[in-house]
Formats: C-alpha cells, sequence, structure tokens
C-alpha cells in the first residue's frame, strides 16, 4: 500500500485505495458494525483502559470515533422505535 502525506500531515492512502486517510478508510469499515458489536467494542476498550492504565491509542479511539458511534446508533435506535 503506497501512503502518501497532505500538507497538514495526514496520511492519505494512493488513488488505488480511495483517496481517503487512513482514518477515512476505517470509518467506512467501521460503518458496518451494529450497535451492539460497537457497545462491545467500546466495554472492551474502557476495560482494557481501567485494567492497563492510560494508553493514549485508546483514549483517542474512544473520544475521536467508538463513543460518538456508539452514541448515533443509539439515537437511530430509538428514533426507529
Amino acid at each position: 500500500m503506497r501512503v502518501r502525506y497532505t500538507n497538514d500531515g495526514k496520511k492519505r492512502i494512493a488513488k488505488v485505495f480511495g483517496s481517503g486517510t487512513l482514518g477515512d478508510c476505517a470509518r467506512q469499515d467501521f460503518k458496518l458494525f451494529e450497535i451492539e458489536e460497537v457497545s462491545v467494542i467500546v466495554a472492551y476498550l474502557c476495560w482494557k483502559l481501567e485494567r492497563d492504565g492510560y494508553n493514549p491509542t485508546i483514549e483517542q479511539a474512544l473520544e475521536n470515533y467508538w463513543l460518538a458511534r456508539e452514541a448515533e446508533l443509539k439515537k437511530a435506535l430509538r428514533e426507529t422505535k
């Protein structure tokens, strides 16, 4: 996989992969997860933080994606009921 960098330092995957950032590609893949799966991922990451202590990668993943995604799916679920 060829990786390019934008002016702001974000990684971009070569055009053959759609030219998104690595985060964009991951978000696209994670959109397939149902609320139950996302909730399990959030619970696991929180457990990992409690067990192992500070981990910036896990904290950033929770803050920048997983908690918001879980809230978004829960809201959508409530609206469909």
